[in-house]
């Protein structure tokens, strides 16, 4: 008689008992013009494209605005520590988003609580119109890297990375 039990990656095996929880905290701007509209809508975006029905939760902003109100004089590390273990998160999102002469670069740090480390991701756009694009971007890589997940977008930038290579 034979018994076949299927193998898992560790970071599936947890979200079959329980989803992975993500808390995205509010980006930090860094431009000349108020730009609060192009963070709260980077958050939308990750929100909906990090989302993974019974295997990744991003937690809601009112729980995440009311965990900051608690943390008001912690940075850096300490306040990223004290989101995830107030919020019981697995994982916390950071996020800048810098606008130079009409160009941005985004710029986000996904901290695995657990293995006490974190994931850096980038994008650069020349223009406002480009932002979209460049978060689906980032999001596809956060979905593969993060939960192993590959979406549409990702393998989009694999074929692109594919035809670059054949180029050079």
């Amino acid at each position: 008689v034979f018994c076949c039990i299927p193998c898992l990656q560790a970071s599936q095996g947890s979200a079959i008992n329980r989803p992975e929880t993500i808390a995205i905290l509010p980006f930090d701007i860094n431009a000349e013009k108020d730009m609060g509209y192009i963070a709260k809508g980077t958050r939308n975006m990750l929100y909906s494209r990090l989302s993974w029905r019974n295997r990744v939760q991003v937690l809601p902003p009112a729980k995440i605005r009311s965990a900051l109100k608690k943390l008001k004089n912690l940075h850096g590390t300490q306040k990223i520590s004290q989101i995830a273990s107030l919020t019981k998160s697995d994982f916390v999102l950071t996020g800048t988003i810098t606008e130079i002469a009409g160009s941005f670069s985004i710029d986000i740090k996904v901290y695995d609580m657990d293995n006490k480390r974190y994931m850096a991701f980038f994008e650069q756009s020349k223009k406002t119109d480009d932002l979209i694009p460049k978060i689906n971007r980032i999001a596809a890589s956060i979905n593969k890297r993060v939960f192993n997940r590959s979406t549409a977008d990702w393998e989009k930038m694999e074929q692109e990375k594919k035809a670059y290579l054949r180029k050079i």
